[in-house]
């Protein structure tokens, strides 16, 4: 499904439009923007155009929620969750700030931070999960700032056309309520 119109102190996430396909298309089509993204070891991926529809297509259905993040009114980037169980209570998210101008401002850890004031107070979910390529240290960063505990991961998996090491990193309901009481 598109999530619900949710405001932080610099951004929005909105549901996503039509309009913003060729957009889509753009940022997936970027290999510097997708060098650590998801999906690089899905052949579809390969193809940007289908990589995009996938991605719009899957924010329709009932165990994900998808929003485009804006800032100043314009997209800069996608924000969802998937996997979603609600009889467990739990989901897999992920951020991409896919208008490289934008990166190293803070976008992706205000867009989580939104997200998960959303998952966790709205929904009533106990935990997120999300995983980052171990090369990848602004997603590790990103996702231990915002208070995810890194707990296994999957050597060997493959990812951008090669096997490296997978991180699986978990946002208890209780390190959220943690994270918001303290701001550690």
């Amino acid at each position: 499904m598109f999530g619900p119109a949710l405001t932080g102190p610099r951004l929005a996430l909105r549901p996503p439009s039509v309009r913003d396909i060729p957009r889509i298309v753009r940022w997936l089509g970027d290999p510097e923007v997708t060098r650590y993204w998801w999906t690089r070891d899905v052949p579809w991926a390969k193809r940007p155009a289908i990589a995009a529809a996938v991605l719009f297509v899957g924010g329709l259905r009932p165990n994900a929620i998808l929003w485009i993040i804006t800032h100043d009114g314009q997209a800069i980037g996608h924000c969802l969750i998937r996997h979603i169980d609600r009889t467990k209570r739990h989901a897999t998210a992920a951020v991409l700030i896919g208008e490289r101008s934008e990166h190293g401002k803070g976008f992706a850890a205000e867009a989580c931070a939104i997200r998960n004031d959303f998952v966790f107070g709205r929904l009533g979910f106990d935990s997120l999960r999300a995983t980052a390529m171990a090369e990848n240290t602004a997603s590790r960063r990103l996702l231990e700032k915002s208070g995810y505990r890194l707990i296994g991961n999957a050597k060997g998996a493959t990812a951008a056309d090669r096997q490296q090491e997978v991180l699986l990193f978990e946002l208890t309901r209780s390190d959220y309520a943690r994270l918001r009481t303290t701001g550690d």
